[in-house]
């Protein structure tokens, strides 16, 4: 298998699966539609680039990287850790993204009916837990509410003074509306 470069297509398997299905299956269209159509294609989407990482660095380093075993799994995640400058798609992440990248390819091996021990290998969970402790996680800073006197600074006339008035008038009418319905930001912008 080379790298995986197809883009995905939510209707349609994309070559490299077909591929991959193929070799373990025989070729049976029918059986490599229902395997994609198994996960939701958003679910797809993100495994995508869990896929690409790791078949890229097998490619790169000469392994064959289906079935996955245990050494590929651990020296690929090594990589991903600490990152790769070398490889495209390979920088540094975190233990907890490591995880979903794993449950990716744990998904490519549902689907071929492959062995899925090597993803529950105790020497990986120490890997992971190992890089848990070694590169711990940013703690996320706190956000302070907006409370009603915040919200009438930032509404102010000396707060907008810069800004073109319809600018001004827009703002504030949706800080206004998004705090008097409760709405987060995603929810109003």
């Amino acid at each position: 298998l080379s790298t995986v470069v197809d883009p995905l297509d939510d209707a349609h398997p994309p070559q490299w699966y077909r591929t991959l299905v193929s070799k373990r299956f025989i070729d049976n269209e029918r059986l490599t539609r229902l395997l994609w159509k198994g996960l939701k294609p958003s679910t797809r989407r993100g495994y995508y680039t869990s896929v690409v990482s790791y078949t890229t660095w097998c490619e790169y380093n000469s392994r064959d990287p289906w079935p996955a075993s245990v050494s590929n799994l651990i020296h690929w995640s090594i990589g991903r850790l600490y990152g790769d400058p070398v490889l495209p798609r390979q920088a540094q992440i975190s233990a907890a993204t490591l995880n979903s990248y794993l449950a990716a390819l744990r998904s490519i091996h549902t689907d071929l009916d492959l062995n899925e021990q090597p993803f529950d290998s105790p020497c990986l969970r120490r890997v992971i837990q190992g890089a848990n402790n070694f590169f711990p996680a940013e703690p996320r800073p706190q956000r302070t509410p907006i409370t009603r006197s915040l919200l009438i600074r930032l509404i102010s006339p000396e707060a907008t003074a810069a800004e073109p008035h319809l600018d001004t008038l827009a703002v504030n009418a949706a800080f206004t509306l998004a705090f008097a319905a409760f709405l987060r930001m995603g929810e109003f912008t």
